[in-house]
């Protein structure tokens, strides 16, 4: 009982851990598409008063407004995601559906993978699935030795003294001594089925636990994996985050200067906007699985995230 509440209390954890990242990822994609139409609103305004002047045709305004509908609606999808992510958080922690939950985000460098014989090690011996297949795997155990000796012999010894106030008899005091044996020589079977019962169980326990460490091993294999990735593509989103935004800044000095066209314009802030979107989605990737890796190994998520 102790080792199966333990397992529920670390997966209602992990569930708390994941629905709060994905509380803070809306939350930054809701910033990244807020920056997103600014952006294009801003850049239509400029288009807008271009074509006011002459400067530009009206072919230039409807890539334009095309992109800041888009962007918006993308806003309109985030938000709404965020009041899912926000309404499962607070149902997790018994809330009102509806209370503004404030949640503070953490600052995470990817960390160093560890060795995967040693995580699967780790987790073999700090799991509480395992621990519980063990201890029945003993108790079985011990359950056939007390079954096995159920028909041995049972030696008593029994004695007594009694005494009784009378002077007409030769001996008032009387003492008793008795020892015997006895034991059961035909039970039908039921003791050796008993024996055969306990050990099939043993066997069924052993094949269960081999195989709940089978899938523990696969579940390490695959949050370390998938930890991996992310820390990859954190690295590789972060460098196209900065040169992303580079890029619109380049873009709208050629612009002005009549270097460039406005779908330019435009294309470097779709690709700004992508790379945002894809450096944050990596960032809370790499926090989630870094959370699920270390609820798989066995360590306490509740300690680690308290520090």
């Amino acid at each position: 009982t102790k080792a199966h509440t333990e397992a529920v209390k670390r997966v209602a954890t992990l569930e708390f851990i994941i629905a709060y990242f994905n509380l803070l990822e809306t939350e930054k994609m809701i910033a990244v598409f807020e920056k997103e139409v600014e952006s294009l609103s801003s850049y239509l305004d400029d288009i807008q008063h271009l074509y006011e002047q002459g400067v530009v045709v009206k072919n230039d305004l409807l890539p334009a407004k095309v992109k800041l509908a888009d962007a918006k609606q993308k806003l309109i999808t985030a938000q709404n995601e965020k009041e899912i992510s926000q309404a499962r958080l607070n149902n997790i922690l018994s809330l009102p559906l509806r209370e503004n939950t404030q949640p503070q985000d953490i600052q995470m460098q990817p960390p160093r993978l560890p060795d995967m014989e040693v995580a699967w090690t780790t987790a073999q011996d700090q799991r509480p699935e395992v621990t519980f297949y063990t201890d029945q795997i003993s108790a079985s155990k011990l359950t056939e030795r007390a079954k096995a000796v159920e028909n041995f012999p049972i030696v008593f010894l029994d004695g007594g003294y009694s005494y009784t106030e009378n002077r007409y008899q030769s001996h008032e005091g009387n003492s008793s001594l008795e020892l015997g044996a006895k034991m059961n020589f035909y039970d039908g079977g039921l003791a050796r089925a008993e024996l055969f019962k306990e050990r099939s169980r043993q066997t069924q326990l052993k094949e269960q636990k081999n195989k709940l460490i089978d899938d523990i091993r696969f579940e390490v294999e695959d949050s370390y994996y998938s930890l991996k990735n992310a820390c990859e593509k954190v690295f590789v989103a972060k460098d196209a985050l900065e040169q992303a935004d580079e890029n619109v800044r380049a873009y709208r000095v050629k612009y002005t200067a009549g270097s460039a066209t406005s779908t330019d314009v435009l294309e470097a802030i779709t690709l700004q906007t992508r790379a945002e979107v894809n450096y944050y989605s990596a960032d809370y990737e790499l926090k989630r699985n870094y959370a699920k890796l270390e609820y798989s190994v066995g360590m306490d998520l509740k300690m680690i995230y308290e520090k």
